[in-house]
C-alpha cells in the first residue's frame, strides 16, 4: 500500500483533513505467481460452478414435480419423493453461497486494485477501508485504544519489522522468510467487536496485547511507520473530539 497524501475534492474544500492511502496497482506476472493464483482460484471457481449447477438441478427437479421444470434435468434420477431432493438442496446452498461469496469478493478486490480504487481513508472522525464488497469497513477514533505491530502468538519473538515478501518471492529466493509483523489495533474498553476478536484471536502485539482487528494493506515501507501514522491520527483527533 502506498502512503501518498491525496484529498477528495469535497472534503478538502471544506478544510477537513483527509489522507487517502491507495493500494498499489494490480500487476499480473507469469511464472510462480500465476501458478499460485491458479492453484487457489481454479478449484474454488470449479466448486462454485459445480455447486450452482447441482443447485439448479435440485430446484428444477422440485419445479418439475409441480409441472413447471424440465423433466430431463434432474438432480436425482427416478426419485419420486421431494424430500431427498430438498435435503440435497439445503446441503448445497450454504456451500454454494460460501464459495460464490469468496469468488465475488476476490473479483471485487482484483477490480479495485486494477482500477486503483482500493484504499484506506483517514479523516478527523476515524478511518475506513473498502476491503468488503459493498460498504467500507468503518471505525471511529474513540473506538480504538491503540495501533500496534502484531504477529501470530507463536511467532512473536521471531517476527521482523519490514514489508513481507510474497510466497512467490520467497520461493524464487530459495530461502525461508521470518514471520512478519502486521498492522493491528486494540479496541477501547466496551468497543470490542466480538466476531472480529475471535477471528484474530491468534494475533498479539509484542507486549502480549491481543489484537481486535487488522488494518488491511500491503504497505510499501516498514510497518512500524504505518503504526506511527495511524497512532498519530488517532491521538490528534481523539483528543480533539
Amino acid at each position: 500500500m502506498e502512503l501518498n497524501r491525496e484529498s477528495s475534492g469535497d472534503r478538502s474544500r471544506r478544510g477537513e483533513p483527509e489522507l487517502v492511502v491507495y493500494y498499489p496497482a494490480l500487476r499480473v506476472r507469469l511464472g510462480v505467481d500465476f501458478v499460485i493464483v491458479s492453484f487457489m482460484f481454479i478449484p474454488i471457481g470449479a466448486l462454485t460452478a459445480g455447486s450452482l449447477w447441482l443447485l439448479f438441478l435440485c430446484a428444477n427437479q422440485l419445479l418439475a414435480r409441480a409441472g413447471w421444470g424440465w423433466g430431463h434435468l434432474l438432480l436425482i434420477q427416478h426419485e419420486a419423493s421431494w424430500l431427498p431432493v430438498a435435503g440435497a438442496g439445503l446441503v448445497l446452498l450454504p456451500m454454494t453461497l460460501l464459495s460464490g461469496w469468496f469468488m465475488v469478493r476476490a473479483a471485487a478486490h482484483s477490480l479495485r486494485k486494477a482500477r486503483r480504487t482500493w484504499w484506506l481513508r483517514l479523516t478527523s472522525k476515524g478511518f475506513q477501508v473498502n476491503d468488503r464488497v459493498f460498504t467500507p469497513r468503518r471505525f471511529e477514533w474513540h473506538e480504538i485504544d491503540k495501533f500496534m505491530l502484531v504477529a501470530p502468538s507463536a511467532d512473536i519473538e521471531y517476527a521482523v519489522v519490514g514489508p513481507p515478501k510474497t510466497f512467490a518471492e520467497a520461493v524464487r529466493g530459495g530461502s525461508t522468510q521470518s514471520p512478519a509483523f502486521r498492522v493491528g489495533f486494540h479496541c477501547s474498553p466496551g468497543r470490542r467487536r466480538k466476531p472480529a476478536s475471535k477471528l484474530y484471536s491468534g494475533l498479539r502485539g509484542s507486549d502480549g496485547t491481543r489484537v481486535d482487528g487488522l488494518v488491511m494493506g500491503y504497505w510499501d515501507r516498514p510497518f512500524d511507520e504505518a503504526v506511527d501514522l495511524m497512532n498519530e491520527w488517532r491521538t490528534r483527533y481523539r483528543a480533539a473530539g
